[in-house]
């Protein structure tokens, strides 16, 4: 009747638990922080200095000093004329010289696309060049050396060279070395002739001149003294379709054993022209 009352052991064993929690997280509050917090900093530390003293030993040791540059695929400049750009001497740290420093220099002469610049330790420098290649000549007083980009090329000739097409009818100051050709009808000129490299278009159309005197057409002379007039308008637009349509008609006439003296791609119906014997 008057028995006694049951405790809640649940409701006990729950805040026994809760001082039991607070208790452990006093004690390490009152140890500290843990080793790996001390030892990681100090680590990183000690990695960051190893790492400086490297680079300051290996920058300034001479057993890594450079003793020898080699060059590859240079055709045009010679190896002295590449170092001498390159602005490497010997006795220069071979990690305290940049290579894009290196490749940025070789790549400032007017003949050169690109030059891919490599070390290996512990002395030795690796330097392959790509070189331009002309593909026309500009006539404006004197002949101009172009690439298919429009980059003036070393040299400058007084006469023409026969053994590339040459670009007639302008006048354009500034023409130099190195210098790039931003001429719209120029550069339009030069993308013409080097379309016709293809080695399927080159076979039958071998271009001689390409003259851009005329403000409403283009006029390239070809094989055999040939002459293709192109439309200037659109021109850009329909330069593979007109230039290979022109080489079906060159074919044809070869076929027909025919010798072409003019072709005026101006018309959809093209006009062509053989010579008298051959009419």
């Amino acid at each position: 009747m008057f028995g006694r009352k049951k405790r809640n052991y649940k409701i006990l064993d729950i805040q026994s638990g809760s001082r039991r929690k607070i208790g452990r997280t006093l004690a390490s509050s009152v140890k500290g922080p843990t080793p790996f917090l001390i030892i990681m900093p100090l680590a990183l530390f000690v990695i960051a200095g190893v790492v400086l003293f490297f680079k300051s030993y290996i920058r300034t040791e001479t057993y890594f000093n450079i003793r020898k540059v080699i060059i590859s695929n240079n055709h045009f400049y010679s190896k002295k004329d590449i170092i001498e750009a390159a602005d490497i001497s010997s006795g220069q740290n071979i990690f305290s010289v940049g290579l894009k420093d290196i490749s940025d220099n070789i790549e400032s002469l007017p003949n050169i696309a690109a030059a891919c610049v490599t070390r290996r330790v512990p002395d030795t420098i690796f330097v392959k060049i790509y070189e331009r290649e002309a593909v026309a000549q500009v006539e404006s007083g004197r002949f101009y050396l172009v690439d298919e980009e429009g980059v003036v090329l070393e040299p400058v000739y007084n006469i023409r060279k026969e053994d590339l097409p040459v670009i007639k009818g302008c006048e354009i100051a500034g023409l130099a070395p190195g210098a790039r050709i931003t001429d719209p009808q120029i550069k339009l000129a030069v993308k013409l002739i080097a379309y016709t490299l293809d080695v399927m278009v080159r076979a039958y159309v071998n271009p001689r001149d390409v003259d851009i005197s005329d403000d409403t057409e283009i006029r390239m002379i070809i094989n055999q003294g040939a002459v293709a007039r192109f439309q200037r308008k659109d021109f850009d637009q329909n330069m593979e379709k007109l230039v290979n349509r022109l080489v079906k008609i060159v074919q044809d006439s070869i076929q027909r054993n025919k010798t072409v003296e003019s072709i005026d791609m101006r018309f959809d119906r093209v006009p062509v022209k053989f010579k008298e014997k051959d009419a």
